[in-house]
């Protein structure tokens, strides 16, 4: 074949290396201390392009038009839909380091997870990981020129700078972009060998730590080898747990402790098992901890700083399980807000929850634990969440409205006066409201914080998609540390009477004329405003136009404070900050100062805040689901669009519904460390780290 040929011509090119068997990306491990870059151009056609080898052989991925950047898990502890990037080329890391599946076409990573676009396969999908399953999503080709091709014919690229970190996604193939060009450097030790693997004649099992707390993660790794001692690797793994209501482990290994006890954790490979003993214990040492609470208030979530985070929310409350996705019904997640007296809300159970209507929130003191479920977490779908009462914690849920409810004030997050205050949302996922994805309405309203969340793609039709609307009247309102990404409009706009804070928020893609505004059109009375922090950055539906206005319609005493916020990927704060502000309204709304501020926030740089939002946004950030995985590579790769309907971007993702049951700390409403959590909100508090990958 012309194909080994090439490979023989290459061998005087490469005396430092032994030539690969059949490989399309040409992996080969060298004697030397330095890898050697093999030239893809000697893949002779794309139906030869995926004879890749399996077993030792693992290699990295690189950038032709920047070789020292190679593509990259984005964190070390794999699961479904962790997003790819391009990062720093380093062997040692276990992100960088891909095998190639000989008969199925797979590009593998960690135990048991493949690369696949996070979507259906269009063009702008993110490349995530995924449990390795032989779809269609998971195979790829090598092109002549050093493409990797997939599905729907896509090739592999990114856009932008290499050390911004840019996302790998698939778009259109096109010979002429470099960006679309990959060379391998295989890390191996010594080339592969075309004689049969050995087989595997016992399995080791480590752990990062033998003895963990309640809700705290831990590392397995296995190591296998053969019958003459040789470790060996390219081995399939499976791991389990001797007691999954103590502690249980994905198929990457990663370690939950869910129950005080202890468990064998288990890995199997060909047939043989090696375990290693975990104990998990209530807490975590309580040497030098203090015996006393700490002073001022306590909030809800450690670290958490805003409007109405030192609420309670459920402290001290009894505990719902929710048991099934009904929509409502004994176990219902309705039946468990509709109930009254503090509450805590946790889940036995992942998958989709398809409401008929909206679930209203009446009674107060309730906190809601969506990071509990089993991964992938739980999704809202047709109706969201309206809260009408007082002091409410909610944390690690997707909703995504769609347009098949009722249209017209079908937000995904609402939270309505009179008796709407003290609330805080936290890593949520809004998307696809008919009207507003995030709101107030109603005098009354007060103390509301959204941090952490993503806010993206309200659809088009009734009320032109809405991003978020802080109403007349609402007092002391925060969005941080968010991303608002394909909103028409509302990133956010704050209405007559109202006050509060955008900060460090990533604003991407809006489609009107500027992205956030106040202004009063029903004599609400002055608004005070602090805009600070804030990175907006154009995308493919975005007007001309400054990013921030103040309209003429704000009532006399209006004050908006604009500071550190910068225009542009990439781009710095200007020296003169009201340079991106449509001003409407005149001098006298200049603000010198931050007319509203919450006690104890300091803002990150706004330098930082790209890389911190992107990171940390959005419901289960460790595991996105495929939308918030395309959503943010669209921030990262410039693409996307403002959208009309779900079916626009492929709809509802599908995510699996697993069980299992939940064992709470023994004593959950003491407060063993005297820390002023409850044992029960330290457990919650460790399983909203691993969601979060901390």
């Amino acid at each position: 074949m012309r194909f080994l040929a090439g490979r023989l011509a290459s061998a005087s090119r490469h005396l430092s290396c032994l030539a690969a068997t059949t490989l399309a990306l040409q992996l080969a491990a060298c004697s030397s201390d330095s890898p050697t870059v093999l030239d893809p151009a000697l893949v002779d056609s794309p139906s030869e392009a995926l004879n890749f080898a399996s077993g030792p052989v693992v290699a990295q991925v690189r950038s032709v038009p920047v070789p020292t950047y190679c593509i990259a898990v984005r964190i070390p502890t794999f699961a479904n839909g962790t997003y790819t990037q391009l990062q720093l080329c380093k062997n040692t890391l276990a992100q960088q380091q891909f095998r190639f599946a000989s008969t199925t076409g797979e590009i593998r990573v960690g135990t048991n997870f493949c690369l696949q676009p996070s979507g259906q396969g269009k063009s702008g999908d993110a490349v995530v990981t995924w449990g390795c399953n032989g779809s269609a999503k998971q195979k790829w080709t090598l092109t002549s020129i050093g493409q990797i091709k997939g599905i729907n014919g896509l090739c592999m690229t990114f856009k932008g700078h290499a050390d911004s970190n840019p996302w790998v996604y698939i778009a259109n193939c096109q010979s002429g972009s470099t960006n679309q060009k990959w060379n391998e450097v295989a890390t191996s030790a010594s080339a592969p060998s075309t004689a049969s693997v050995a087989s595997v004649a016992s399995v080791a099992v480590s752990l990062s730590a033998t003895s963990i707390a309640l809700g705290k993660t831990a590392q397995a790794t296995a190591t296998l080898k053969d019958a003459n001692g040789n470790a060996l690797s390219g081995k399939t793994v499976t791991w389990s747990s001797s007691k999954a209501s103590v502690a249980s482990v994905t198929a990457a290994g990663v370690i939950t402790a869910l129950a005080t006890g202890t468990a064998n954790i288990v890995a199997t490979s060909e047939g043989k098992t090696g375990y290693a003993t975990l104990t998990v214990t209530t807490t975590t040492s309580t040497a030098g901890t203090p015996s006393t609470p700490p002073s001022g208030p306590l909030p809800v979530i450690p670290g958490v700083v805003g409007f109405g985070t030192t609420t309670p929310a459920g402290r001290g409350g009894t505990v719902y399980r929710v048991t099934n996705l009904n929509d409502n019904g004994t176990g219902s997640l309705r039946a468990a807000l509709q109930a009254s007296g503090p509450r805590v809300v946790v889940f036995e159970v992942s998958g989709t929850i398809a409401l008929s209507s909206k679930l209203t929130v009446n009674n107060p003191y309730l906190t809601v634990a969506g990071q509990t479920a089993p991964a992938p977490g739980i999704l809202l779908r047709n109706y969201g969440i309206s809260i009408r009462t007082h002091d409410v914690l909610v944390q690690h849920l997707r909703i995504r409205v769609g347009n098949l409810g009722s249209a017209g004030n079908n937000d995904a997050w609402e939270v309505l006066g009179p008796g709407g205050y003290n609330i805080v949302g936290d890593h949520l996922s809004l998307s696809w409201a008919q009207d507003e994805n995030a709101s107030t309405w109603y005098g009354g309203v007060h103390d509301v914080t959204v941090t952490n969340s993503i806010i993206s793609e309200a659809l088009r039709g009734p009320e032109d998609g809405l991003g978020m609307l802080v109403g007349d009247s609402t007092k002391n309102y925060a969005v941080i540390n968010s991303l608002m990404a394909s909103n028409q409009e509302r990133n956010p706009y704050f209405k007559g009477g109202t006050t509060g804070i955008s900060a460090n928020n990533v604003v991407y893609n809006w489609g009107g004329n500027q992205a956030a505004y106040t202004a009063d059109d029903y004599g609400s009375g002055p608004s005070q405003i602090a805009v600070v922090g804030n990175v907006f950055i154009r995308g493919p539906s975005t007007a001309a136009g400054r990013p921030i206005q103040l309209y003429s319609s704000a009532k006399p005493g209006s004050r908006l404070y604009v500071a550190d916020n910068s225009d542009g990927r990439g781009a710095a704060p200007p020296s003169d900050a009201w340079s991106l502000v449509r001003n409407d309204y005149g001098s006298a709304g200049v603000a010198s100062s931050a007319p509203v501020w919450p006690s104890g926030f300091t803002p990150r740089a706004n330098s930082q805040v790209y890389s911190y939002v992107l990171a940390n946004a959005g419901a289960w950030p460790a595991s996105r689901d495929a939308v918030d995985a395309r959503v943010v590579g669209n921030v990262q790769n410039g693409t996307g669009s403002v959208i009309n309907s779900q079916s626009d971007v492929g709809g509802w993702p599908s995510l699996a519904s697993t069980t299992r049951t939940l064992t709470l700390p023994a004593n959950p409403n003491g407060d063993d460390n005297g820390n002023g959590y409850t044992n029960l909100e330290e457990w919650l508090q460790g399983l909203a780290r691993a969601a979060e990958g901390r």
